[in-house]
């Protein structure tokens, strides 16, 4: 019998998972179709010219020979890097650099993945949550700290700073599944207080263009300009460019985290499957 670590054997199945084995165990035990709740699914494809693209390159010589990250720049081609700047520029009027932001690829593996970035201690996450998080935080040896929502914030993450083993937290916005949406006024006051306390944070932006009528606007860590020394923003195309079965996304922060986070992905990535 192998020598297993206590982690894994006491770590929980993952929610998701559990409920699909649930599922396919019902629809072979009874033969009826089970409407597949599990995790957030869009109900189109990707668009048409985007699959066309990805066909092409492949058909491409040579587009398969080397890793990504010896053919294209570590961080992303720079065409990408340029879109992404100026899809903030537009949407936030804000400027970054090609040194803020990295292309990645499933943006799971980095919410899982950046917290092993801060010393250990405490991650604040908010309830309800994305299971993803919970997990991260145990298999990198931290503690979670749970923390409160309700109608009276808003459905917004009530973050007590006042514990010293707090390390990081995890911020989800517009969020999975409250709906809750926080304003400006709510990142200036997160930026202060984690900025007073050294307290790191990964935004969670998958939902971050998707905007509801009479709703606050989606904010970006990036109109906070602190929260960028602070701070990780996690941007996925799943949601918003119907791209689930191609893992892509891009990470925006200051120069010197993203180029820890290169620093740190390098080790287990060899880049993004395809950039252009």
């Amino acid at each position: 019998m192998p020598k297993l670590s206590a982690l894994i054997q006491n770590m929980p199945e993952y929610p998701f998972a559990k409920v699909s084995k649930i599922s396919k165990m019902v629809e072979q035990r009874d033969g009826v179709p089970v409407i597949n709740a599990r995790i957030g699914i869009p109900d189109q494809e990707a668009p048409r010219t985007i699959k066309e693209c990805m066909t092409r390159f492949m058909a491409v010589q040579n587009s398969t020979f080397g890793y990504p990250c010896d053919v294209y720049p570590q961080r992303g081609i720079p065409e990408f890097i340029e879109a992404i700047i100026a899809d903030y520029r537009d949407k936030y009027g804000v400027k970054l650099l090609p040194e803020n932001v990295a292309v990645t690829g499933w943006t799971k593996e980095v919410l899982h993945n950046l917290v092993r970035l801060f010393s250990r201690g405490k991650i604040l996450i908010p309830d309800p949550v994305y299971p993803a998080y919970e997990g991260a935080t145990i298999l990198s040896h931290n503690t979670i700290k749970r923390v409160r929502t309700s109608r009276s914030s808003g459905w917004l993450p009530e973050f007590d700073f006042s514990d010293a083993e707090v390390v990081a937290l995890y911020f989800c916005d517009p969020n999975n599944p409250t709906g809750a949406v926080a304003d400006i006024g709510f990142y200036q006051k997160l930026a202060a207080e984690m900025r007073s306390r050294d307290i790191c944070g990964i935004f969670d932006k998958a939902y971050k263009d998707y905007i509801f009528e009479g709703a606050s606007r989606p904010v970006s860590i990036t109109q906070v300009p602190e929260l960028l020394d602070y701070g990780f923003e996690v941007v996925s195309f799943s949601k918003h460019y119907n791209l689930v079965g191609v893992g892509l996304g891009w990470v925006i922060s200051s120069r010197e985290n993203i180029d820890l986070w290169l620093k740190f992905s390098g080790h287990y990535s060899q880049g993004v499957e395809w950039y252009k």
